[in-house]
């Protein structure tokens, strides 16, 4: 059995005894796709909040009031 979202609703599919293990094969590598993009989405999102909070590197410019 194969359940799999589509469209925000959960789908069930009964697989043949023959696909089973490419279809396991494919979930497996889906998965470890998704793990190493999750992995670079946070060090991409931790690089960015440490350049934003870094301290300053030189004088703020002031903004004038009319």
């Amino acid at each position: 059995m194969l359940s799999y979202s589509e469209a925000g609703r959960t789908r069930l599919l009964m697989l043949p005894a023959a696909e089973v293990t490419a279809a396991r094969a494919a979930v497996e590598r889906y998965r470890a796709e998704r793990a190493r993009l999750d992995e670079a989405g946070e060090a991409g999102r931790a690089a960015l909040v440490a350049r934003l909070t870094a301290a300053p590197t030189g004088p703020r410019p002031h903004l004038s009031r009319p």
